[in-house]
């Protein structure tokens, strides 16, 4: 059985991303760095994944064997890669028509999810899609983990000591799939055995803001979230620290009722059940909704209803092949 609260946060989020977050920063209707507030999107996307896969667990009896894992793998991975391959398709046919030159390499790397079309002539084709490669990466490496034990907040202490030699040392790229597989594991955590505090919420709340706010006036650094992101740095984790606590703390005041009204929302309801399709072809919708007010001397303000529109209608059209995928059937 769905829990419908995953499925109405889930949908929040998904919503907040299409609509706010790049409606903000791919229209840049505000300036950075204060539009960089409003990051908090990520971490708590992944963490939902990991209450998420917390109750997959619970509810199909599923357990770290070769023959489980290769079922769980396969039923995750068909779910996530057969939309992205319809809008990989697109995407291609899009390129090659307006560059003129079909390209087995540009092909190929479009077919690649983790590399997803090195060539985007129309600059948005690819700026939402970092998000899929830390996703597989979370997706199959979470099983392995749900088993550790930890307090959530003294973890953080290693996953803070890596992504410093990561970052500063190594691949950056390494830094960003654990990352937010450590907000998976804690979202995976609360769904288990943990229950935080709410007067440790706070206390995260006031030292995080603290030290961003002494980090931006004695420090050489940038508070600009966008470019503390990718790949996440200490500034970074401190800034969604802060954020999780505050919305984990404003949680613990919501009432079924008001749930129950989320659910049932006409405007949520595509964010609900077609998310995922509507998060991939928001590259299209919004490079369309630009180019059409453009053509029609419209403001940005029109291309971000506009994108919206477009982003939800083709998610709905294209959703269907969300449900080509095998799925794990109860142990």
């Amino acid at each position: 059985m769905r829990n419908k609260n995953i499925d109405v946060a889930r949908g929040v989020l998904m919503l907040y991303i299409v609509a706010v977050i790049h409606g903000v920063f791919w229209l840049e209707l505000i300036p950075r760095p204060y539009s960089s507030v409003l990051l908090f999107e990520m971490p708590l996307i992944f963490l939902v994944s990991g209450y998420s896969f917390a109750l997959f667990s619970r509810n199909t009896g599923f357990k770290l064997s070769l023959s489980g894992y290769f079922k769980y793998s396969v039923s995750r991975l068909t779910r996530l890669l057969v939309p992205y391959y319809g809008y990989s398709l697109v995407c291609v046919i899009a390129v090659v028509a307006y560059t003129g030159d079909i390209n087995m390499e540009v092909i190929r790397d479009w077919m690649n999810p983790f590399i997803y079309g090195k060539v985007d002539p129309f600059g948005l084709l690819t700026s939402h899609l970092w998000f899929l490669p830390p996703f597989i990466f979370v997706t199959l490496a979470l099983p392995f983990l749900s088993s550790v034990k930890l307090p959530v907040w003294s973890a953080a202490i290693p996953l803070c000591i890596l992504v410093s030699i990561l970052g500063n040392y190594f691949d950056g790229n390494l830094v960003t799939p654990i990352f937010y597989l450590y907000w998976t594991w804690v979202g995976y955590r609360l769904a288990i055995d943990t229950k935080i505090k709410p007067k440790l919420l706070i206390a995260v709340i006031a030292i995080g803001t603290i030290a961003l706010i002494l980090a931006e006036y004695f420090l050489d650094v940038t508070i600009d979230m966008q470019s503390n992101k990718l790949p996440p740095n200490l500034l970074f984790f401190t800034f969604s620290s802060v954020w999780v606590s505050v919305f984990l703390l404003i949680s613990t005041f919501f009432k079924s009722n008001q749930l129950a009204f989320l659910e049932q929302s006409k405007l949520l309801k595509p964010f609900v059940a077609r998310g995922y399709s509507i998060y991939l072809w928001q590259g299209i919708g919004y490079i369309l909704a630009i180019n059409i007010c453009e053509f029609l001397g419209l403001s940005d303000y029109f291309s971000w209803g506009i994108a919206i529109g477009l982003t939800v209608l083709f998610g709905i059209m294209f959703s269907p092949l969300e449900k080509i995928r095998w799925r794990f059937k109860k142990a």
